[in-house]
């Protein structure tokens, strides 16, 4: 029986071959359950993201209470960003054959309308990654994983000044390239 617990530890302290255990583990447990509830819906939310990643995390983790630590939740976020995209990947790819439409995030963390294509959003934060790897970090914790800034700060083990900065930054540009008027 894989021990995750075990492979989380080993994975943290920089094996390799624990983090693709992980990875494959929390991804495909993500996968199920985001294809499971969000098979119809065209919109989602940080808060469903965040109750996703708690789920991932309670069924991957059994007894242990690792849904509640800050280390995995930044990690998951970054696993359920690349579910979602995945998701609206397929969606496209089966939307000739059906009525799909495009997967969107809905938040009013980015108030633009319609609310971002999951796809474009995706493609925006690997830019993000290109330009400060932090800043695609908390844009993740912020859209995927519906952390505050507080939260997100101890994430960083940094001061919550820096990580606001950050999502400030990072908001811009997203917004700026989602075509919102008020991106200033």
């Amino acid at each position: 029986m894989f021990d995750f617990i075990a492979a989380w530890e080993r994975a943290r302290a920089g094996d390799l071959e624990a983090r693709e255990q992980v990875y494959g583990q929390v991804y495909t447990e993500a996968h199920r359950l985001a294809q499971a509830r969000w098979s119809i819906d065209d919109t989602i939310s940080p808060e469903q993201c965040r109750a996703l990643i708690d789920k991932v995390g309670e069924r991957v983790s059994g007894e242990h209470a690792l849904e509640e630590t800050l280390d995995f939740i930044a990690y998951a976020a970054s696993v359920m960003r690349g579910v979602v995209a995945d998701l609206a990947q397929t969606r496209r790819k089966l939307k000739k054959r059906r009525d799909f439409g495009e997967l969107r995030l809905a938040t009013e963390l980015l108030p633009v309308e319609p609310a971002p294509d999951v796809e474009v959003l995706d493609h925006l934060i690997d830019q993000l990654q290109d330009l400060d790897p932090q800043a695609r970090t908390v844009v993740e914790l912020r859209l995927y994983a519906d952390l505050d800034m507080n939260e997100i700060a101890l994430a960083l083990k940094q001061q919550p000044e820096p990580a606001e900065r950050l999502w400030s930054e990072a908001r811009t540009l997203l917004l700026e390239a989602l075509g919102a008027d008020d991106a200033g």
